[in-house]
């Protein structure tokens, strides 16, 4: 999209925004067997200073991470490749850190199926769309992996661009839009996401860098602040975004049984007709109308 803007819209993309997604963090990732030791369905977290461990079990498997701050950080166009001996190096400094009280991370690592070391950027670019062009997930938004919502964030996006190119079709009564009309609708789009990515990324940054003691501010607050917390604040936290998330408002997802946190639209849900648009079919040379949903 940068190189079609710069053909059609010269100066639009500047420096400052290529350089905004930026690299902090590196991390060795993998997968491996069932740990006994993390339990079987449990998120454990180790905080060290300058790199910190994750690791998320299921009854057959463990996921590890290890986030690592950089001594330096760089941005675009500088891109670092590891090698599997950048792995294996980084992994034996850490070797005999203690991820349980009775398992050391040398033995996750030797045990693993698969590992490997890769860069984590963080950022959210300014502009999403140029064009008959628009973008989702990774390419716009990019956040740590420690609190998982990277990928629910793609998702999100994903739905919320389909969310605005519904009501456009709509409003187009199902004919061909105009350059015009697709900006509008991508600018609608980017303007419902990107305050809610941009959240997400700063939290996600936050707890990264607390759990690493990135500064002693941060070591405070993991070590002092944070046990005085409840069980259930990060919980809690977490729930608020996520019951934020957006959903299809044209496809009709029936009843849910209700849990102990609702979802935000299930606060206002307005009942919306089913409505139609028509449609000329010009092969065939008549009109037809189609069913577009039902907004709930």
């Amino acid at each position: 999209m940068w190189d079609h803007a710069s053909s059609t819209a010269a100066g639009l993309i500047t420096v400052k925004e290529k350089t905004s997604i930026e690299t902090r963090w590196k991390c060795l990732i993998g997968v491996g067997p069932a740990a006994p030791e993390l339990g079987k369905s449990d998120m454990t977290v180790v905080h060290n200073k300058g790199y910190s461990f994750l690791a998320l079990t299921q009854p057959d498997h463990v996921f590890f991470f290890v986030f690592f701050r950089l001594k330096e950080s760089f941005t675009w166009p500088k891109r670092e490749r590891y090698t599997d001996q950048d792995a294996e190096r980084l992994a034996s400094s850490v070797a005999n850190h203690a991820v349980s009280p009775t398992m050391v991370f040398g033995e996750l690592w030797k045990k693993r199926h698969r590992g490997t070391l890769i860069s984590i950027e963080e950022g959210v670019l300014e502009h999403w769309h140029h064009g008959r062009i628009a973008l989702a997930g990774d390419c716009v938004h990019k956040v740590t992996p420690n609190i998982a919502l990277g990928g629910n964030s793609s998702m999100e996006s994903a739905v919320v661009f389909c969310n605005h190119l519904q009501l456009m079709m709509v409003d187009q009564c199902g004919a061909k839009p105009s350059p015009a009309t697709l900006t509008k609708a991508f600018a609608a789009y980017q303007n419902e996401r990107k305050p809610r990515v941009k959240h997400i990324m700063e939290y996600s940054s936050l707890i990264t860098n607390v759990q690493a003691w990135r500064t002693p501010i941060y070591r405070f607050v993991a070590t002092w602040v944070l046990p005085l917390q409840s069980d259930r604040a990060v919980a809690d936290q977490l729930g608020e975004i996520i019951r934020r998330a957006p959903k299809l408002d044209f496809v009709d997802i029936g009843d849910f049984v209700p849990g102990r946190l609702s979802w935000k639209h299930e606060d206002r849900r307005p009942a919306v007709q089913i409505q139609h648009w028509t449609k000329r079919d010009d092969s065939l040379n008549h009109w037809s109308t189609i069913p577009h949903g039902t907004f709930e």
